[in-house]
């Protein structure tokens, strides 16, 4: 049976903040409400996300075809799972690095680990219900103003369609598989970060995002990725004195954070939120009773 409700945020990731025994609590951003005892599936997702035909995908995969043109007989380019798919194998072996993390307590990072890492900050920053809405409201001023531009010079129907941008699936899975995007990604986190473990010793809890990644796309200093509501991967800017979210200098890449460092990053990951936050339910009350968060977007 085909999935239709496909996550933009992993179900593996939002239950790393559930409560023991219980569900996740959910800030509703827009009706400003927490709910509890959550099942994850029911978040962060949207119907049929990810679905492309055939034709659509090999466009979409193009540069790989191009490179590798023997993935044309390896690859069942009619499934209409494959993206979903594509995400899961990603998902399974982050969630493995996460698990080993959090076991050893450590973060002891092959070339490998970082590249996986990368890879799944890079699918995530680009993967949100945000960044699909901010596509498509892009292309249609864009398209607006094109076909204003186009009927003042007299362009056939046929014309302004080419100088039409995308809007939708197609144009917002083909950052996932843009080589160019990746390989500048990864040299922005391999040339200018420094990977670090934070530990939360305080009473306050890590919250998750719906956006998670963006800040890191846009190059941020001082960005926190929560793995659980006690550990995060920190990834800081190399250059000492770059302005940080969180004042706490790294000891040999550990992060040893108070409540007060833990609510700094809270705050920063949750003005970039879209429609929900993950966390306990203390820790979202608290939070919320201190500061208000609307619905980012860009205007």
């Amino acid at each position: 049976m085909q999935n239709t409700n496909q996550h933009y945020i992993p179900k593996f990731l939002i239950r790393r903040f559930a409560e023991e025994k219980f569900g996740v609590c959910v800030y509703l951003i827009l009706k400003d409400r927490i709910l509890i005892n959550q099942n994850p599936r029911n978040f962060a997702a949207c119907r049929y996300m990810y679905n492309l035909d055939e034709t659509e995908l090999k466009e979409v995969l193009e540069q790989f075809i191009l490179f590798y043109p023997q993935i044309v007989n390896a690859l069942d380019f009619s499934d209409p799972l494959f993206i979903e798919k594509y995400f899961s194998r990603i998902e399974g072996e982050v969630n493995q690095l996460f698990t080993r993390i959090l076991q050893q307590d450590h973060l002891v990072l092959s070339l490998e680990d970082k590249f996986k890492l990368i890879i799944f900050l890079h699918d995530l920053a680009y993967r949100t219900k945000f960044y699909r809405e901010t596509l498509d409201m892009i292309a249609e001023n864009s398209n607006s103003i094109i076909n204003d531009i186009g009927k003042a010079n007299n362009m056939t129907e046929k014309e302004l369609k080419k100088s039409y941008f995308e809007v939708g699936t197609k144009s917002h899975i083909k950052h996932f598989f843009d080589l160019r995007s990746f390989v500048e990604f990864s040299n922005m986190i391999l040339s200018n970060y420094e990977f670090c473990y934070a530990k939360n010793q305080g009473v306050v809890d890590f919250i998750l995002s719906d956006n998670p990644a963006f800040q890191i796309s846009m190059g941020m200093n001082d960005f926190c990725f929560p793995i659980s509501p006690k550990r995060a991967i920190v990834l800081r800017c190399k250059n000492r004195g770059a302005k940080m979210i969180c004042s706490i200098p790294n000891i040999h890449h550990v992060l040893l954070l108070n409540s007060n460092n833990v609510m700094e990053y809270n705050i920063s990951n949750a003005a970039f939120s879209y429609e929900f936050l993950f966390g306990t339910y203390i820790t979202l009350k608290t939070t919320l009773d201190k500061y208000t968060f609307g619905h980012f977007e860009f205007n």
